[in-house]
């Protein structure tokens, strides 16, 4: 508890630094730096519509989840890293589209995925996932129904991009209990413990550089990003 009431102090402590004029005085929240913007961190935008689209399909199958607990993990597992690797590796995350884009244009459903990429060391044959195996990019169109059978088209995730093909869905007692048959192509730029590294030290620079918050998502960002 102890913990918890000083984490949410320093929230409010970088949302009042963020807020407060230059005479003390609160002048009101200030505008985003662009339509749509809810954090500016470094740099890094992240947008409304993101964190809305992702609590969406979470609440689809979890309704009783935590908004801001889901939306605060979407940044930190799946935004903030997939932007800064964007604009980090941004010509080795151009190759790896273009070998994807490569593989999606000749496989046009999954007996076509499975074939086509067997042989390639990306290639990860079908195999059963829960929602939480997967990365929060890759669930949403894995697990819609509408997409049975079907590929995705390159989906971006921080280590790279991935192409996926739903093979069946299988009914849980409940929809967060579901899992997904499914084959999959991971263009990746970098091994697990590479990109856990890279990770770390992402999470280090990034520390204290929040320089807009949304109040609306005070208590919905990653603790880490708390100076």
């Amino acid at each position: 508890m102890k913990l918890f009431a000083t984490g949410l102090l320093l929230v409010a402590t970088l949302t009042s630094s963020i807020f407060l004029g230059c005479n003390g005085k609160d002048p009101g929240p200030a505008p985003p730096p662009a339509p749509g913007v809810i954090l500016e961190v470094d740099g890094i935008r992240i947008m409304r519509q993101e964190v809305d689209d992702w609590y969406a399909y979470v609440e689809g199958y979890q309704p009783t989840a935590g908004r801001k607990q889901a939306i605060a993990f979407f940044i930190e597992t799946h935004l903030l890293p997939l932007r800064a690797a964007e604009r980090a590796f941004a010509a080795e995350r151009s190759q790896a589209l273009e070998r994807a884009q490569g593989l999606r244009s000749v496989a046009g459903n999954s007996l076509e995925l499975a074939d086509k990429a067997a042989q390639l060391p990306e290639y990860v044959a079908a195999s059963n996932y829960a929602r939480t195996d997967l990365e929060p990019a890759v669930a949403p169109f894995a697990f819609a129904l509408e997409n049975l059978g079907r590929v995705s088209d390159p989906i971006p995730t921080p280590r790279g991009f991935v192409i996926a093909a739903a093979v069946d869905l299988i009914p849980g007692g409940t929809t967060f209990s579901d899992r997904v048959r499914l084959c999959r192509v991971d263009f990746w730029m970098s091994s697990g413990q590479e990109y856990v590294d890279w990770l770390r030290d992402l999470r280090s620079k990034l520390q204290g550089k929040v320089t807009y918050l949304d109040p609306e998502f005070e208590h919905a960002i990653p603790n880490w990003l708390l100076p």
